[in-house]
Order: structure tokens, then C-alpha cells, then sequence
């Protein structure tokens, strides 16, 4: 038996009725991920995409009811299988789509401070390019910005420490 309830995310802007459903799990149909993107006021691409590029269609939403960021579109082409979602998920890396770079978003450019799942990311494929005591834990520190110089200094790319577009492809990120 399934009962399903419904939600007020704490400190959403206007009362939005999400479903909580308890018991079964069952596949989102079409019309679920159209009514739930009409009563969000986003477009349903918009929401498919945060189904597949953040949870893999386990679940829209964060325990605490928000939406989680989306990826920047060449990493959310990439774990969306190499499916094209125009503006969302590009095969290839374009500034164009963020201009922005305010405190906490994401410039293209990975170094010394940063934190996060790229950086996590940044880390398994610096281990698996061959520097074993690397720890993954999503913090860029001193450790993780020589690994990359060696990177690139193998690679005859100039020696930042800094992951930019073309170390990221040389580590296989891209």
C-alpha cells in the first residue's frame, strides 16, 4: 500500500505542494514530471535534467525539499550518457553558458581553495593517473595543486597548478 503526502519545503518563496510518497517505489511517468515542473514553474527539460544529471531520476530534490544545482553542461552530458540536452548538457565546454562567477560558483577553473564534487572528481582521476596518496576529499589543497603541476608538466601544458580546460581534458575530466 502507498499513501503519499504532501510537503512545504521551509523557506520556499510561495507555497509549492510536493509529494512525499511512502511505500513503494515506483518510476516517474510523463505526467508526473509534468505536473511537478507545472507547479515548480520551471520547464519539464529543466526538471528532467536535475532528475538525471544530479540524483540519476532517484529523487528531485534534497531531504530538505530544494532543487540541487545543476552541473555545468559538459559534466551533466557526461553523466547523462552523452544525451544532448540543448543549453543543459553540451558534449562541449562553453563559457558562454556562465558568465557569473559570484562567491560559491563555478569559473571554469579548479585551484587551491576550492571545494566540492569536482574537486572529488578532480581527485579519482588524479589517482588513477598514478598519485595513489592523493585523498579524495573535495578540498584542493597543496597536494592536489602539485599532483596537477606534475600533470601538467607531463603534458607540456603551461604549470599553473590550476585545472583549466586543458588540464581537465589531459586528466580525462572533459
Amino acid at each position: 500500500m502507498e499513501t503519499i503526502m504532501t510537503n512545504v519545503p521551509s523557506g520556499a518563496a510561495e507555497a509549492v505542494r510536493l509529494p512525499v510518497v511512502v511505500g513503494a517505489a515506483r518510476p516517474l511517468g510523463p505526467n508526473d514530471i509534468a505536473t511537478a515542473a507545472a507547479a515548480l514553474g520551471v520547464e519539464e527539460a529543466a526538471y528532467r535534467a536535475v532528475l538525471i544529471v544530479e540524483t540519476g531520476g532517484r529523487s528531485a530534490y534534497r531531504p530538505d525539499g530544494r532543487m540541487p544545482i545543476l552541473f555545468e553542461a559538459h559534466i551533466a552530458f557526461r553523466l547523462n550518457g552523452g544525451v544532448t540536452v540543448p543549453g543543459l548538457a553540451e558534449q562541449s565546454w562553453d563559457r558562454g553558458l556562465y558568465s557569473s562567477t559570484a562567491a560559491g560558483e563555478y569559473d571554469g577553473v579548479l585551484g587551491i581553495g576550492d571545494v566540492g564534487p569536482d574537486v572529488a572528481a578532480l581527485q579519482r582521476a588524479l589517482q588513477r593517473c598514478g598519485f595513489p596518496s592523493i585523498v579524495e576529499d573535495g578540498d584542493f589543497g597543496r597536494r592536489t595543486a602539485n599532483a596537477v603541476e606534475q600533470v601538467q608538466a607531463v603534458h607540456r601544458l603551461p604549470v599553473t597548478g590550476w585545472v583549466d580546460t586543458r588540464t581537465a581534458i589531459a586528466l580525462g575530466l572533459v
